[in-house]
Parts: structure tokens; sequence; C-alpha cells
């Protein structure tokens, strides 16, 4: 079962240097603002939608899509897919 939205969030702030500080780029550049879906992708991953250009216009991708792996409650890795469907495809 995926983690709950509120320990997403937390473990990511925790995540190593790498993928937390994305997320807080992410945040800055207004990510978080816009509608986010959150997709069950099994045991310990869960997929993030975003539709980026809805925020920073037609020069932003119109969907992107991040699977956001978890262990011990902290981010262990984020891979970044152009789709939706692309990341549901890497987890099937």
């Amino acid at each position: 079962m995926a983690p709950s939205v509120s320990k997403i969030v937390a473990a990511a702030w925790q995540a190593p240097v790498g993928s937390g500080s994305r997320l807080r780029q992410r945040s800055a550049e207004g990510f978080a603002r816009g509608e986010l879906e959150f997709l069950d992708a099994g045991d310990d991953r869960v997929i993030v939608v975003a539709h980026p250009a809805e925020i920073g216009g037609e020069d932003w991708p119109s969907e992107t899509a991040t699977l956001i792996t978890f262990s011990r409650g902290r981010v262990t890795t984020m891979q970044d897919y152009r789709t939706k469907q692309e990341a549901l495809a890497a987890v099937s």
C-alpha cells in the first residue's frame, strides 16, 4: 500500500540531498500550486502526476509524472517520466 499524502510530503522534505533538493526546487517554481494526482504504484511507491503548463504557461510541459520509491519512511529514489502513461508502464 502506498504511503499517505502527508507521509509523502514529510518524507520528501527529509529526502537525500539529490531528490529532496529537486522537490524543493519544484515547489519554488510553483509546481505545488497546481493540482497533483497521487497514484498507488505498489508497495512503497507512488506516482505523482503534475500539469506544469497550467501554472507556468505553454513553455512548460503539459504533463509530467514522478515515480517516488520509499524505504523505512524516506524517499530513496525519484524517477521522472514525461507522462502518467509512461510512469504507469514502468511499474507494470
